[in-house]
């Protein structure tokens, strides 16, 4: 190389080195954040399968696949995190600047208000003219709470001496008022040494901030399983029961996707079990339906395990502190898709009732012993449950054909304390016999009403 060739190459060089740096026009403060990133696969909504939990096990590890949609200071999407808040449903190309503003709950609120087919939040006080069934639910619930009743008097002699053996029980032994001999009646009572692992667990869960998904599994399930599943008796043959669902997704016929929300527990009815000597049909009944509903699910979400066994009442879960708000939109949303299966439900028996009263006009002698057929009616209301952390709540919800009122909030028990522990468990017995009294012989008469007139 000569040597002009080196001075031009240094001087392209030296050029190059005292260049001012050229930055790009500078971006709006919007852009400098991260934009949410897309998703590997089309579902944006969805959960991995049951199926991709039992295959891939160390997926469980990742937070945001354990836990329910909840809003999150990061801009960063997951699979159940800021997707599930938006009522806009902005395309994948949206902006951040699009997307921002609208995600938190409190807007959704307004939005779902605004609906005729919406959702509107109201405080439990404001809900007067309560219906009689609901009136007597609060009431045996307050009752509890109060601490009325809620250990059987022949567990009193263990209780006694748990309080001289535990400080966590040392309540037992001021008050005969907490026993009862009429409490089995309502459920069976968990003993001493179930009440102090829910304890010791809940204290460890809170203590060490373990995610929902550790709440879920160490406190709230076992929980329930004391409340729904009595010993001594084969959970197969439960007529009410209980399931995780953190899974299930609401069927579109009943909720757009753009108010997907999802849950963590259901409270279930398995018609099978009903042995109610009127309740023979009931099964049969339900496998007709199903071909005629949406997805071939008798429910507002094709869950597989729950294709054929009604949801009675829904549970959401946050940790200690964490969103109530996000809670009421979640469980709220899915009330709502509730209340919209029921109605389709409703129209359903009610077109088939129609036809079959033409069928008597038309045909006289068919209505030999035949009664008219009842007025068909919306349940009275419907429960929910929030818990946070410790705490669980019971919330209401009702409907007036069109839109649904979510009433909150009332105390059911907590998880810190035994007393708490054994009034909660009295509580989720109130509500089963609720389910099982109530709840369900509602909706067999209706399912069975439309039998009436496809097997006539």
């Amino acid at each position: 190389m000569n040597t002009r060739s080196v001075l031009d190459w240094l001087s392209n060089i030296s050029d190059i080195d005292h260049q001012p740096c050229k930055r790009p026009d500078a971006p709006s403060r919007k852009r400098r954040r991260p934009l949410t990133p897309d998703s590997t696969n089309d579902n944006n909504d969805s959960m991995p399968t049951s199926d991709d939990d039992a295959s891939h096990p160390h997926k469980r590890h990742n937070a945001a696949d354990d836990m329910t949609p909840r809003p999150t200071r990061k801009r960063i999407q997951t699979v159940r995190s800021e997707s599930d808040y938006s009522l806009a449903s902005p395309s994948r190309d949206s902006s951040a600047s699009q997307r921002s503003g609208s995600q938190s709950p409190r807007k959704q609120f307004h939005v779902l208000r605004l609906q005729a087919d919406g959702i509107i939040y109201r405080d439990l006080p404001q809900f007067t003219n309560k219906p009689t069934g609901l009136r007597s639910l609060l009431d045996s619930i307050d009752d509890g709470m109060d601490g009325n009743g809620i250990i059987p008097s022949s567990q009193q002699p263990s209780l006694v001496k748990a309080a001289r053996d535990y400080d966590e029980f040392r309540w037992a032994a001021r008050g005969n008022y907490y026993f009862s001999d009429n409490r089995d009646a309502v459920g069976q009572t968990p003993s001493v040494e179930d009440v102090l692992r829910i304890l010791d667990n809940s204290v460890e869960c809170s203590a060490g901030q373990h995610h929902e998904d550790g709440w879920n599994k160490f406190v709230h399930a076992p929980l329930l399983e004391l409340a729904f599943h009595p010993r001594g008796e084969r959970v197969k043959d439960q007529l009410v029961s209980f399931t995780s669902c953190v899974h299930a997704s609401i069927i579109s016929d009943y909720g757009t996707r753009s108010t997907a929300k999802k849950v963590d527990f259901c409270i279930y009815i398995n018609p099978s079990n009903d042995r109610t000597p009127s309740s023979a049909p009931t099964v049969p009944a339900i496998k007709r339906l199903i071909h005629q509903l949406p997805r071939k699910a008798f429910n507002p979400t094709d869950f597989v395990p729950l294709e054929e066994r009604p949801i009675a009442l829904s549970i959401e879960t946050k940790r200690p502190a964490e969103g109530f708000d996000g809670a009421k939109l979640q469980l709220g949303v899915w009330q709502m898709a509730h209340w919209s299966f029921l109605r389709h439900l409703m129209d359903m028996q009610s077109s088939s009732e129609s036809a079959r009263s033409q069928e008597l006009e038309q045909e006289p002698s068919l209505a030999e012993g035949e009664g008219s057929g009842r007025r068909l009616q919306y349940p009275e209301f419907l429960p929910g449950i929030i818990i946070q952390g410790h705490n669980w709540h019971l919330v209401i919800t009702t409907f007036n054909g069109s839109q649904t009122t979510f009433w909150q909030k009332v105390p059911i028990g907590s998880t810190d304390d035994t007393k708490g522990i054994y009034k909660l468990v009295h509580s989720l017995q109130v509500l089963r016999n609720w389910v099982d009294k109530s709840y369900w012989p509602w909706l067999r008469g209706l399912i069975l009403q439309g039998d009436t007139a496809h097997n006539s």
